[in-house]
């Protein structure tokens, strides 16, 4: 796939600051710096406020190379929720879809915002690329570009993690996926893993921050390939996965895998 070298994307308005795509967060040294800060920090507070239980992890065996996670979408820590639960090979080369504008806002805060404000949102952007990965998914337009630079990740070995619903849930029922993941996936070409995330929608009602352990769970189902399928038909297939694996007893956590 060609690369869009420092090629922004199309902003959703003419006059709106662009969307780009930071490179340098799969190069080293912030690879290396990444890891270290992760594993001995954020993933150490993420076991004291949420550790989850793990069911389905034998099924990433079967892949043997980058792969597109796709999950139901239910609060702002879902991806570290499932960095948690991935396997070491797979959380160190995992690129995450996030939403476009919002990391836009956060690079380019709105110059009638108080200093301090601008930076808060500067250092949060520099800070969530930087430690987790990020990328933009636009909702309006570019999302072309988001799509380049998702195949440029896989090329290179990264698998990526996206929300298809586009949105959390707000009642705790997956939402209808957006029609782009069909596409994506037809693009990409990779084994598409479904994944499942239960019981924190229960704890957001709550605005409960710490979990009992086990008490949320993230489950993988099998992973799935397509051939000939549009990418209409795929965005439908990939949404039945979903929730087939959220209503399915056979997902019910039973123990940690770890």
């Amino acid at each position: 796939m060609t690369e869009p070298r420092d090629v922004p994307a199309a902003a959703s308005y003419s006059d709106a600051p662009l969307h780009r795509y930071p490179r340098w967060a799969m190069r080293w040294p912030v690879t290396w710096i990444r890891f270290l800060v992760y594993h001995f920090f954020v993933l150490p507070i993420t076991m004291i406020m949420c550790r989850v239980r793990v069911v389905g992890a034998e099924r990433l065996s079967k892949v043997n190379g980058p792969a597109l996670l796709i999950s139901n979408h239910v609060t702002d820590v879902d991806a570290g929720l499932i960095l948690s639960a991935l396997p070491v090979r797979w959380r160190v080369r995992l690129a995450i879809a996030m939403q476009g504008e919002l990391l836009r806002d956060w690079r380019y805060p709105e110059a009638n915002l108080p200093w301090y404000l601008r930076v808060k949102s500067r250092v949060a952007y520099a800070l969530a690329t930087a430690l987790f990965n990020v990328f933009s998914i636009p909702r309006h337009s570019g999302f072309r570009q988001s799509f380049a630079y998702a195949g440029e990740a896989v090329d290179r070995g990264w698998s990526v993690l996206i929300f298809p619903e586009g949105t959390e849930t707000t009642d705790g029922s997956i939402q209808p996926f957006k029609a782009g993941i069909g596409l994506l996936a037809s693009e990409l070409n990779i084994p598409v893993i479904p994944i499942r995330i239960d019981g924190l929608f229960e704890m957001k009602q709550r605005r409960q921050l710490f979990a009992s352990p086990g008490a949320v769970s993230v489950s993988f189902g099998e992973p799935i390939t397509f051939s000939r399928d549009t990418p209409e038909e795929i965005t439908t297939k990939l949404e039945r996965a979903v929730r087939e694996l959220l209503e399915s007893d056979q997902y019910r956590p039973k123990c940690n895998p770890r």
